[in-house]
């Protein structure tokens, strides 16, 4: 029988009393686990899988696998990294909710012979593809340090090589149109060109995230003697022949409860009393559903034009009397 010497048999029970009792205890998501240090935050197993529901754990890690490729926009950063460098990254494509060793901005996680559709981890829909310093594409599984959109301008009707389709829009930094088959920097909803409706009564407007909206230019003349029951949709149907109050609230064309076509002003819908018919409105006012809500007296631009400006100083001066100021 070979006998153990009382250091080494020290040393076993040492070790298999440490792989015994746990070192660190989940406390949630957002927090330094209990027995976690700032820089090593996250409770996992001994096989580097994420700690949940209070449970113990043998180690804590520097970051976790816990949200890229999975969150909608492919910017939320993984547990234990930042906004920056958002995605948790090893030596080898991880499992989801695994530990990693380092944060970094970006992942080259899908081929670049695949659909445009999957976007690298870490890297938003509008430049999804991730490069390094040198601008190219890093290994496969490996990370990078930028994202980019190596996108060309390829249609005017449909989706552009290298976009998204739900950012289908090939753009320079901008958001201006690169012309048909040159680079672009950013994929976008819309751009200029992709917005303009042929329609000279229309200014062309396009919000980069929200897509095309379009504005009445008032060179068609139109002077709400059509009745429109207009819905809250672009374009605005704006009266033309009544100059915007200082230049801020523009009259709409619309139809009053009686299907007439008349001009309102909404003065940002405010003390707007319910009606069923024009009677139930004061002088200068007409009942109408809009953007305000349904049946709401509102001012008559043809009645009270030139006399808003003079109402509201009047409600502004009334407040600052019921205030003190």
């Amino acid at each position: 029988m070979r006998l153990v010497s009382p250091l080494l048999w020290f040393g076993l029970v040492a070790t298999a009393s440490s792989q015994r009792n746990p070192v660190c205890r989940d406390l949630g998501k957002g927090v330094i686990d209990q027995g976690c240090t700032e820089d090593f935050p996250t409770c996992v197993y001994r096989n580097g899988g994420q700690v949940v529901g209070g449970n113990a754990g043998q180690r804590c890690a520097l970051c976790i696998n816990s949200v890229q490729p999975n969150d909608v926009d492919q910017v939320a950063p993984d547990e234990g990294c930042d906004d920056v460098n958002r995605v948790c990254v090893g030596n080898r494509q991880l499992a989801a909710n695994m530990e990693g060793t380092a944060c970094a901005v970006c992942f080259n996680s899908i081929p670049t012979s695949i659909d445009p559709n999957d976007i690298d981890d870490g890297c938003p829909p509008t430049t999804p593809v991730c490069v390094n310093d040198a601008g190219d594409s890093p290994a496969l599984w490996t990370p990078g340090t930028d994202c980019v959109a190596k996108c060309i301008d390829t249609s005017l009707t449909g989706p552009d090589k290298g976009c998204p389709c739900r950012y289908p829009v090939c753009t320079l930094e901008d958001g201006s149109d690169p012309g048909l088959e040159n680079p672009g920097t950013v994929c976008a909803v819309c751009s200029p060109a992709s917005c303009d409706d042929q329609d000279p009564c229309t200014d062309d407007f396009c919000d980069p995230e929200g897509g095309c909206f379009y504005v009445d230019n008032g060179s068609c003349g139109n002077t709400c003697n059509v009745a429109l029951d207009w819905q809250c949709t672009f374009p605005v149907p704006f009266c033309t022949q009544f100059v915007p109050d200082d230049e801020f609230f523009a009259c709409v064309c619309d139809v009053d409860t009686e299907g007439s076509p008349f001009c309102w002003r909404d003065a940002f819908c405010s003390d707007r009393a319910d009606c069923s018919s024009n009677d139930d409105c004061g002088p200068n006012e007409k009942c109408a559903s809009t953007c305000c809500g349904t049946n709401k007296c509102l001012d008559d631009c043809a009645l009270t034009d030139g006399r808003l400006r003079r109402k509201l100083d009047g409600h502004h001066h009334s407040d600052k009397t019921a205030t003190g100021l």
